[in-house]
């Protein structure tokens, strides 16, 4: 679906929808659910990711948050195309895949984070 991400329950012979995810225009790239059951979306034609936590339809976290001057700068709050996420064992560190370098991000995640690495 379009600017959507859909759960399913898949338990039964057709999958029934259990939750929708709207991203408001943000066409989602990929997932990743972490260790606390937390939905990460990435969407890289606006260049942000988002947390949902587990449970909620509406994310608590935004990365990349427009920039109205230049909202693709490289800058260490800012992704030009982010691929993918992944987190460390107890969860407290991600690492953003984006063009030509990974951006470190330590835990508590807040909405508009700086890195605090990049590799």
């Amino acid at each position: 679906f379009n600017s959507r991400v859909v759960a399913l329950n898949i338990s039964f012979d057709v999958p029934e929808i259990v939750r929708v995810y709207n991203l408001s225009g943000d066409d989602p790239t990929g997932v990743r659910v972490d260790c606390f059951g937390n939905l990460w979306v990435i969407t890289n034609n606006a260049a942000r990711v988002f947390r949902f936590s587990a449970g909620a339809v509406v994310p608590d976290v935004v990365w990349g948050v427009d920039d109205a001057t230049n909202p693709r700068a490289f800058k260490d709050n800012k992704f030009q195309i982010p691929m993918d996420i992944v987190f460390d064992e107890q969860c407290l560190v991600a690492f953003v895949a984006d063009v030509g370098r990974i951006l470190r991000f330590q835990a508590p995640f807040v909405t508009n984070q700086s890195a605090n690495g990049v590799l």
